[in-house]
């Protein structure tokens, strides 16, 4: 049986085409937020404000997911800051001309976050939207020492977004976290398998703790969990939050 496609005026097909660049850009924003360790502004900028979709909200990491939008900001909030405040007061220990105030919170420390690619998909409702795109980067942690942790970031990010009055919201959010590469080491000398993960411990305690992704075998559900061509509206299996397809092999699909 042929399928029928659905049919869009020109002024449809106008904001369909907006509609996609939004949602890039508030995916942009997202980047430029947590690159600058301002997880407060991403929350109460970029996800979602209605009271359903606040308490469906969720972020997923490797090994669990934070369900609800107050579990999202325990993360991307305060996980991060008590990384911060606990790195400041080594470095302040050592050198005491160093205070420990919210102005010199992330002092030593550098994050940088990319979102390149991006696979859009947004349904044929015109209300939800599928992104995905891979992100790269690096993060920086300056110690006591005058030493400093450096890491090279690979991984892929997948969210759900809905369109609320005041535009396209991050509704669900998920980094599926290839691995990590420290600065100057020779990238031919990690194995395929076992791969040391030296920022494990940045995925937190989840809400639900579980294996959402896997570094190494993850790899072959790539294409299966990329944003579906046939998009009528969103559903929690192919969407990507904790109901979702998403970590589960396919014989659990």
């Amino acid at each position: 049986m042929k399928e029928e496609k659905m049919v869009y005026t020109e002024d449809e097909q106008v904001v369909r085409i907006w509609d996609a660049e939004n949602v890039r850009q508030a995916m942009n924003r997202l980047s430029y937020y947590l690159s600058d360790s301002d997880g407060r502004r991403a929350v109460n900028e970029l996800w979602v404000t209605e009271p359903d979709h606040r308490r469906t909200a969720s972020l997923g990491v490797n090994t669990g997911y934070y369900k609800g939008i107050g579990e999202v900001a325990r993360h991307l909030v305060l996980d991060k800051n008590e990384r911060l405040y606990e790195n400041l007061r080594a470095r302040a220990e050592a050198e005491p001309s160093i205070a420990v105030n919210n102005l010199n919170l992330g002092y030593g420390c550098a994050d940088f976050l990319t979102s390149t690619t991006p696979v859009i998909k947004i349904s044929d409702d015109g209300r939800y939207a599928q992104y995905m795109g891979y992100y790269l980067g690096f993060t920086t942690e300056g110690k006591a020492d005058q030493t400093a942790e450096s890491f090279l970031l690979f991984g892929r990010v997948m969210a759900d977004l809905v369109k609320e009055d005041d535009g396209w919201k991050i509704w669900h959010l998920t980094y599926a976290h290839d691995h990590s590469v420290e600065v100057a080491s020779n990238y031919a000398d990690f194995p395929v398998k076992g791969w040391p993960e030296p920022i494990s411990d940045r995925f937190g305690t989840p809400t639900e703790e579980r294996t959402v992704y896997d570094g190494f075998f993850g790899w072959e559900f790539c294409a299966t969990d990329m944003p579906k061509e046939k998009y009528v509206t969103y559903t929690d299996k192919q969407g990507y939050g904790p109901d979702s397809d998403i970590g589960r092999p396919y014989y659990e699909r």
